[in-house]
């Protein structure tokens, strides 16, 4: 996904990119728009040490984020810069994943598979630097498969997931999403009798998730 407001910013000018950006922000219209300029202004708060009135600015995008996907994205990512500048690098990283989860999902739903894939290995590269939390490396795993099976690559996929509900068995916290996603891969690949396995997993799994 290009970023719209990429061609504002000189990094060795803020102040020229401080003055573009809020010509910008006169120009938006909706209120999604205005957010997104917001956390654009954090940011040059941010890189000049003004972390107040950084996450201020991040606080009034989310105000106007209007339940737009790709302003908590830049949200997350800019709060997170925000406490990594601070000095703060722990307290960042979930929310540099969470920001990748979002911009993600957002590629999947314009129907940029290719993107989506990229942005959810980065999300699981940074996972996998904490690998303590390891459900949070078998979400962006799946979500990683699901790009793969979306780009024409099923078997690529079906292995990764094929990880991911082992790990839920010996963690003994099934999901269904991650047995929905398997028969999806596995229907893709013409096994046709593991895919209505996973499929019945994932139809009890589910309904017993929404009782």
């Amino acid at each position: 996904m290009a970023d719209r407001l990429r061609g504002l910013w000189n990094f060795a000018d803020l102040d020229a990119s401080q003055a573009r950006l809020l010509e910008q922000l006169e120009r938006e219209a909706g209120g999604a728009g205005r957010a997104e300029v917001l956390t654009q202004l954090a940011r040059v708060e941010g890189l000049r040490g003004s972390f107040d009135e950084g996450e201020r600015l991040l606080t009034e995008a989310e105000t106007q984020a209007a339940g737009s996907t790709v302003v908590r994205a830049r949200v997350d990512l800019e709060r997170g810069r925000l406490l990594r500048s601070a000095g703060d690098p722990g307290a960042a990283l979930p929310l540099f994943e969470q920001a990748f989860r979002y911009l993600g999902w957002h590629q999947v739903e314009k129907g940029e598979p290719k993107q989506a894939l990229a942005t959810f290995r980065r999300a699981l590269e940074a996972r996998e630097r904490d690998p303590a939390n390891l459900e949070q490396i078998e979400i962006a795993r799946y979500a990683v498969a699901k790009a793969l099976r979306l780009v024409g690559r099923p078997a690529e996929g079906a292995a990764l997931l094929e990880q991911t509900v082992a790990w839920t068995e010996r963690a003994g916290k099934p999901d269904g999403y991650f047995h929905e996603e398997l028969a999806e891969c596995y229907a893709a690949l013409g096994r046709d009798e593991e895919a209505r396995e996973h499929v019945a997993l994932a139809r009890s799994l589910l309904v017993g998730q929404s009782a």
